[in-house]
């Protein structure tokens, strides 16, 4: 059964900042998206019981306008916890991760009303003391119970280990991500939003495109380090969206867009050194040509895979946590899936962008720029004809689906 009414029981810890939230703001925002997850039919009813021992000065409640599947109250008179059936509680000194409460919910003490005692004072002792024997009795990879301030700095590494995605390379798991997380823990002592950091950072690919028109080994190199390093701070403002809940539809929109922006100048940066490196060679705008191109076919690319449609029975669970919605289209659509799902995945693996932008380095390193346009146009070709593909056949099942339905 859902519950209706939450009480939460909020003390000098309701006002640690870990990862960026005060915790009763995060526990308050942690039942509200499992509100929503849940669909619940009306707002659950939450009371902020604080500790009697804390002044009246210092009690407050969360003022977010996220909170729209929430209905936050102080504490009531002890006999109405019990109104409306029963109350589970939860503390401010819980810590959990994105859409782990209802791992929790399931083990949280219940308060009913004929075991409530009058005083208010022991009241909270015994409820925060039963919530820190369930806690530790109970332990769950979700979640965790933070007893002193100085646990703070150790929680927040333990829960931004949690803001990774599953669509994550091989170099972001290993590599990007370890950098990106202890950025995000600086980044989120400060009132930074996500799009602020999406758009500081996008000077990133505008140098790296300045770097590599120059046509130099020196050029090639600074421009694909700085594209490595844009792709590791770019995993910061997703971070900072997911410990902070602030991911939006819009925001990830503002991202793909600055990312799909920086692909295309640093091809047609490439393109512009190699026809400055080989500036005195018979053919050597072909290199500017083979930049404008890739960078046609990327912006293409990203044109076809916009706002996919895919059924919901999805059949390569294998890939299914690995990959994004538009790439799941497009295997689905394309007939990619006849290599076997295996190979599929590992294509997959070793052809996404953390992979080929640390290749980008290597290869200038050593010297071969030309090989990066080479690789990245062939590739970017594979990758538009199969969304091509997708987008044909889907459009062709919609066109038979409607004509079915007019013969109907």
């Amino acid at each position: 059964m859902e519950p209706s009414k939450i009480v939460i029981l909020a003390d000098e810890s309701a006002n640690w900042k870990i990862a960026g939230l005060r915790q009763l703001e995060r526990v308050v925002l942690a039942v509200n998206e499992f509100a929503e997850s849940r669909k619940l039919e009306s707002k659950i009813e939450i009371f902020v019981f604080w500790n009697p021992e804390t002044s009246f000065e210092e009690r407050w409640l969360p003022q977010d306008s996220r909170l729209s599947r929430c209905e936050l109250n102080f504490t009531p008179e002890p006999d109405r916890f019990g109104d409306g059936g029963p109350a589970r509680v939860l503390s401010t000194r819980l810590l959990v991760h994105r859409s782990a409460l209802a791992n929790f919910i399931s083990i949280a003490p219940i308060i009913q009303r004929e075991t409530l005692i009058v005083d208010l004072t022991k009241l909270w002792k015994k409820l925060a003391r039963v919530f820190a024997d369930v806690c530790r009795d109970r332990g769950g990879a979700g979640w965790r119970y933070v007893v002193e301030d100085r646990e703070i700095a150790q929680s927040e590494r333990w829960f931004l280990r949690d803001t990774h995605k599953t669509q994550d390379g091989f170099i972001s798991r290993f590599l990007n991500r370890p950098i990106s997380r202890t950025i995000s823990r600086r980044l989120l002592k400060f009132s930074i939003t996500p799009g602020t950091w999406t758009l500081a950072i996008f000077s990133l690919p505008i140098a790296a495109f300045l770097f590599l028109q120059r046509g130099d080994y020196l050029g090639f190199v600074i421009g694909a380090a700085l594209f490595q390093i844009y792709s590791i701070l770019d995993g910061c403002d997703g971070e900072i969206a997911r410990a902070k809940y602030l991911e939006s539809d819009s925001g990830r929109r503002f991202d793909t867009l600055c990312d799909t922006f920086g692909s295309l100048l640093f091809a047609i940066g490439l393109g512009l050194g190699l026809c400055q490196l080989h500036r005195f060679g018979p053919h050597n705008w072909l290199y500017l040509g083979e930049g404008i191109f890739c960078a046609l076919m990327i912006a293409a690319n990203e044109w076809l895979l916009r706002n996919p449609k895919i059924e919901t029975d999805f059949a390569p669970n294998a890939l299914t946590n690995t990959l994004y919605v538009r790439h799941r289209a497009m295997i689905q659509r394309s007939g990619l899936l006849f290599l076997g799902e295996k190979l599929v995945w590992w294509l997959f693996q070793l052809t996404k962008r953390d992979v080929a932008i640390l290749l980008f380095l290597v290869l200038a390193i050593a010297g071969r720029p030309q090989w990066i346009l080479h690789l990245w146009t062939a590739v970017t070709a594979v990758s538009l004809l199969l969304a091509l593909v997708a987008r044909l056949r889907a459009r062709a099942d919609r066109f038979r689906s409607l004509s079915r339905g007019s013969r109907s």
